[in-house]
């Protein structure tokens, strides 16, 4: 069976010790032998009580450093892929796809500059918020709209090849993400809220939006 899955925060575990080859980590190489091709998107998740902007970004430079040492460790079984092509190359070779995103757009520490570094690391998805509010909106549970540095940064992110992902985001930010944002639009962890009642998940108008914006 090929797998391609958009979202696990086995990086963050990783960062607490263990390796992506351990047989007891939930995702990981010995599990996926049992797979045919797969490509995993691997979130840096900072969390929302990461005091200060200067942590926030700080967790972001030790997660991606561990992602880089697993993927280096393991460079024979998976790879970092960037592109559609790469992916193809990666199972062509007989290897896993390893495609990095980030959850919480806290890490960006309210510098729009550092889109470029994202772009640099090979991020491919921005979670713009996690449950509560940061520099550029309100997560579901909080709610209220993206802030003006949050605008920016989805108007922004098509330059740097980042697509914004709205699971998490409060209503009222999701509609704003499809105003500003003229290319495709994920849930990479959403579900359709017709069928369960939760703020996580999308209302069927929007879920269509995304799922039509990305043809």
């Amino acid at each position: 069976m090929d797998f391609f899955d958009l979202h696990c925060d086995t990086v963050s575990r990783l960062t607490e010790g263990g390796g992506i080859a351990d047989a007891d980590a939930h995702i990981n190489l010995e599990k996926a032998r049992t797979l045919g091709r797969w490509a995993q998107v691997f979130a840096v998740f900072v969390q929302d009580n990461a005091p200060g902007a200067n942590t926030a970004y700080a967790s972001y430079r030790r997660q991606t450093a561990c992602f880089r040492a697993q993927l280096a460790a393991n460079r024979e079984r998976i790879v970092q892929c960037r592109t559609a092509q790469e992916t193809e190359d990666a199972f062509e070779e007989g290897r896993r796809a390893a495609i990095l995103s980030v959850e919480n757009g806290a890490a960006l520490g309210g510098h729009l500059e550092r889109l470029a570094e994202f772009q640099r690391d090979g991020v491919r998805f921005l979670t713009l918020t996690w449950m509560g509010e940061n520099e550029l909106g309100c997560g579901g549970e909080a709610g209220g709209p993206l802030t003006e540095f949050g605008r920016a940064v989805v108007r922004a992110l098509p330059q740097y090849g980042i697509v914004p992902d709205v699971s998490h985001l409060s209503d009222e930010g999701v509609a704003e993400v499809f105003e500003c944002y003229g290319g495709p639009v994920v849930a990479t962890h959403s579900n359709v809220r017709r069928v369960t009642g939760h703020h996580r998940n999308l209302t069927e108008s929007r879920s269509g939006r995304s799922y039509g914006a990305a043809g």
